[in-house]
């Protein structure tokens, strides 16, 4: 399925507050998002970040026809790094981050991220980290396996550990369908949905929390005052967690000159269009954040 950038165009015209401003695409995908703030943002300057190597590629078929591009084959979580390493000497205007995976990981089924597609059990972001999906779910101890699948929301946690612990005693679970197929097993539920176990085993693998939390640790005092912060979401557990580091932020007094993240409430949501339209759509949500100083 070709990929489709989700609410690209609300996106963009909410990011864009200044025409000599820096921006930041956090996660440049198959920018999407990327082409449509270069349009609008005239002289200004782009960061672009993606820890995936096919992604930076596309990125730099972009930057050699636009010079306002600057390319980063890094995490998000390393903002503060990127943004003295591009010698930026202004604040940030605004930035970008996409919490979901594009339609070409999830399509090419080398990757493993995707339960509908069999495919050696990867699931890494940065196809140089050393840690798979494979490596993890076959040494994993039944505490911290139990422990992740529960945090995650899994309601069959105890299950599918003990289902998954006595499959990869009698051989290494090694594909996306075999591991489909433990889980949708448990309790006999031959229906039972994968998703969230799929998605706490490629969050933890990739550090995604950890990520996250550095992020907003280090983005609050980089982004200009009144600069914005556009964040699509998934699930309800990213939701949850972008909650838990926004609050941390604001209830931290001792950050310089008192700047808090204002959450600003939209009735926005995805059409009913857009899904029809990509169907992958349906679950993304979005939420709007603006520093301001409240002292």
């Amino acid at each position: 399925m070709k990929h489709k950038s989700i609410m690209k165009n609300f996106i963009t015209n909410y990011l864009i507050n200044d025409t000599d401003g820096i921006y930041v695409d956090a996660t440049f995908g198959q920018g999407g998002h990327t082409k449509n703030i270069l349009k609008i943002m005239k002289n200004s300057k782009l960061l672009i970040i993606d820890k995936d190597y096919e992604s930076i590629t596309l990125a730099y078929k972009f930057s050699k026809i636009d010079k306002r591009i600057a390319i980063n084959h890094d995490s998000y979580k390393n903002i503060k790094n990127i943004y003295y390493k591009n010698n930026i000497t202004k604040n940030l205007s605004s930035i970008f981050l996409d919490l979901g995976i594009s339609s070409s990981q999830i399509d090419n089924h080398n990757r493993g991220f995707s339960f509908f597609n069999d495919g050696p059990l990867d699931m890494r972001m940065n196809i140089t980290s050393k840690i798979t999906a494979y490596n993890w779910i076959n040494t994993i101890n039944k505490k911290i396996l139990n422990d992740t699948l529960k945090n995650f929301g899994e309601k069959q946690y105890k299950s599918i550990t003990e289902n998954i612990l006595k499959n990869r005693k009698i051989s290494k679970i090694n594909t996306t369908k075999t591991l489909c197929n433990i889980i949708k097993n448990t309790n006999n539920k031959s229906n039972y949905d994968p998703n969230i176990t799929f998605f706490a085993i490629r969050n933890t693998i990739n550090n995604e929390n950890n990520d996250l939390k550095i992020f907003f640790t280090d983005i609050i005092n980089l982004l200009k005052n009144d600069g914005i912060i556009i964040i699509l979401y998934f699930n309800s557990f990213e939701y949850n967690l972008l909650k838990h580091y926004i609050n941390e932020i604001n209830e931290n007094e001792t950050i310089e000159n008192c700047y808090k993240l204002k959450k600003i409430n939209l009735k926005k949501k995805i059409t009913y269009k857009e899904i029809t339209n990509n169907i992958r759509a349906r679950s993304a949500n979005i939420i709007i954040l603006k520093k301001i100083k409240y002292k």
